[in-house]
């Protein structure tokens, strides 16, 4: 087996219980988990031990692991299913470059001011607010679906663009919400009615400040209206970006 220590020089622990041993495999040129067991010490100073007796020789580091319900935010501009787009954290003080990409388990996801991700592949995502930029992206089987849980499980504070190939799936009681200065752009034909039945509260309740975009662009299908009773579409724009004539349609 293998042991590593630290102490306050040498590196930087933020969470004991998720600390590992990797080896570096120069075949595939990248670090391997090894696991760890038998974890002694603090933050500060300790100790760890591999899973598992280590029959190669090489070089061998301290690393640490994004527990998939720490709390995770956006530390650049980039693809959902890019762990270079992440921080994660335990504790939601103490961020650290993410091992993995967010999903519903994490307690909260937040996508940070003038960061814009795209979900480029199919992903379950909850407790998540958009500061930033969020798009569910057109890339062919991809769907992006919301899972119920506490509060509303997406909340717009900054911009969503909806311009995925499918219709958003919403769990039993997901719901969504927006800010005062919240933006959703929709492009295509698809959750129409979902997005007006699934807001929190009601949709008659949305910040009459908030901004409602139907985007025309060169897509065969064409955005559409849904209403309902009580409601309406605060600061509504509807826009024609394709230099042809479009009538658009409501229900």
């Amino acid at each position: 087996s293998v042991t590593l220590g630290w102490n306050s020089n040498s590196c930087n622990i933020t969470s004991v219980p998720n600390t590992r041993i990797a080896y570096w495999d120069g075949t595939t040129s990248t670090w391997k988990d090894k696991g760890g067991i038998n974890s002694t010490g603090t933050t500060t100073t300790g100790t760890i031990t591999t899973a598992a007796a280590q029959s190669s020789f090489g070089h061998f580091t301290l690393a640490q692991f994004s527990d998939a319900t720490n709390y995770f935010r956006s530390v650049q501009t980039g693809n959902w299913n890019q762990i270079s787009t992440w921080q994660s954290s335990s504790d939601n003080s103490t961020w650290v470059a993410a091992n993995s990409f967010p999903s519903y388990n994490a307690n909260t996801i937040t996508i940070q001011s003038a960061h814009t991700v795209t979900i480029t592949a199919s992903v379950t995502i909850d407790q998540t607010v958009v500061n930033g930029t969020l798009i569910y992206g057109d890339y062919t089987g991809s769907t992006l679906t919301l899972n119920n849980g506490t509060g509303a499980d997406l909340i717009i504070n900054g911009t969503f663009q909806d311009i995925g190939p499918n219709s958003l799936v919403w769990s039993s009681g997901a719901t969504w919400s927006m800010g005062t200065s919240g933006t959703i752009i929709r492009t295509r034909s698809t959750s129409a009615s979902t997005w007006r039945d699934n807001y929190d509260g009601g949709i008659s309740t949305i910040p009459a400040t908030a901004n409602w975009i139907i985007r025309k662009t060169g897509f065969t299908d064409s955005p559409s209206l849904s209403s309902t009773g009580g409601m309406y579409y605060p600061n509504l724009t509807i826009e024609n970006n394709t230099g042809t004539t479009w009538t658009t349609s409501s229900s």
